[in-house]
């Protein structure tokens, strides 16, 4: 099946660009963006993701504010569209290559009025994550590459009645775009139909994962860590962009993550980083806005797709279009049927200070299982296919 990009010398297997190199269901081609105010009061979630080889395209739009988050969830057969990167009222346009988008959404009558119309303009080069395959028991669980971004955005955002502009020399927007394959993101195999997978060993029983990406006056640095329950790293990497052109690789990071207490609910945290110059930096971030839910959005271990629970990437009808509201309670997130998910971490817009220069951040950071140092235990035995969660 042909598309327009077919019409660009970029193949790079002997197939049209309607088809992937892997066979694997969980195969996944798609973005994540975030917006948010400097005031704390809105920020605002969407994504839209390919499953090619089940035919899917999906996507989401959520707007948090005042302890509470509106969601629409969006999904269609993706041929054959396939052109198109739009999904039931959500749109995104390529107007630059890694330089200038458009995402435009209306869904007045649906939960919460939520429309916007976007754009969204580089600040710098991407950053690229060092790719990373993984296999367990012969299944590929992990084959992924990821850029990530930060940009300025400009336009307007509804809520309901409400109209809020979005001023480019004060509003903050980030972005990445992922393909590959993962275990955490596609359709649900069912560990009946798969060789029984054993429990991590006490020790290494849980991964703590921390994303960080820090839009300063002087620089912009992105920053990410994966740890084992004892702490052992199991990769730390990122890259410091400086306003007069300087570029720096990190080389490690140390966190101090502070919790409330008896949960695993973030109230602020400080790292430290260290780059291939030598150089280190210190940073205090303190979460500002209402929390992003993931089990809201499908990108949870404990509820994953849409209300159905049947996973990400499958088939729904030819369109497919729901919306709810989640709320924050306390220690917990609040579904609309009142079941409760507790905080494993913190996932949106952050404070930070380096006790020069402030900024705002996105500051992502959860512990699955158990993390010692932090008094974090696992409810059970942890099984490998948790881990990795990214």
């Amino acid at each position: 099946m042909l598309t327009r990009m077919d019409d660009f010398p970029r193949h790079q297997i002997v197939d049209t660009m309607a088809h992937v190199a892997s066979t694997d269901l969980s195969w996944s081609d798609g973005y994540y963006f975030c917006f948010w105010d400097p005031d704390g009061e809105f920020s605002l979630a969407t994504a839209l993701r390919v499953y090619a080889n089940v035919d899917i395209m999906e996507g989401y739009a959520a707007v948090m504010h005042d302890n509470r988050l509106r969601n629409v969830r969006m999904s269609r057969r993706w041929s054959p569209r396939q052109d198109d990167l739009e999904v039931g009222p959500l749109r995104l346009e390529i107007l630059e290559g890694l330089r200038r988008r458009r995402l435009t959404f209306s869904a007045p009558e649906l939960h919460g009025g939520i429309e916007f119309d976007l754009v969204w303009e580089a600040r710098h080069t991407p950053y690229e994550e060092e790719r990373r395959s993984e296999r367990l028991h012969g299944r590929v669980v992990r084959d992924l590459i990821r850029y990530w971004q930060a940009g300025r955005p400009s336009g307007t955002v509804r809520l309901g009645k409400r109209e809020i502009a979005v001023d480019p020399g004060s509003w903050y927007c980030i972005m990445d775009h992922s393909w590959g394959t993962r275990q955490s993101v596609g359709p649900n195999l069912s560990p009946a139909d798969l060789p029984p997978v054993p429990s991590l060993p006490p020790g290494r029983d849980g991964l703590l994962r921390l994303v960080a990406f820090v839009q300063m006056p002087s620089y912009i640095v992105y920053f990410q860590a994966h740890e084992d329950a004892s702490g052992r790293a199991q990769m730390a990497e990122g890259r410091i962009d400086y306003a007069d052109g300087r570029m720096a690789r990190i080389e490690a990071i140390a966190h101090n993550l502070e919790y409330r207490p008896g949960t695993r609910k973030i109230v602020r945290a400080s790292c430290t980083i260290l780059d291939s110059d030598g150089r280190t930096l210190e940073m205090s971030f303190e979460p500002t806005h209402t929390p992003t839910i993931t089990s809201a959005l499908g990108y949870a271990l404990e509820k994953r797709g849409f209300s159905d629970d049947r996973g990400m990437g499958v088939y729904r009808g030819e369109s497919w279009l729901e919306s709810d509201v989640w709320h924050h309670d306390g220690n917990d997130a609040v579904d609309p049927s009142g079941a409760r998910y507790p905080y494993n971490g913190y996932i949106g817009p952050a404070a930070v200070t380096d006790g020069q220069e402030r900024g705002m951040a996105y500051f992502e950071t959860v512990v699955i299982g158990s993390y010692l140092r932090y008094g974090f235990t696992a409810n059970g035995p942890v099984p490998v296919t948790v881990l990795p969660i990214s």
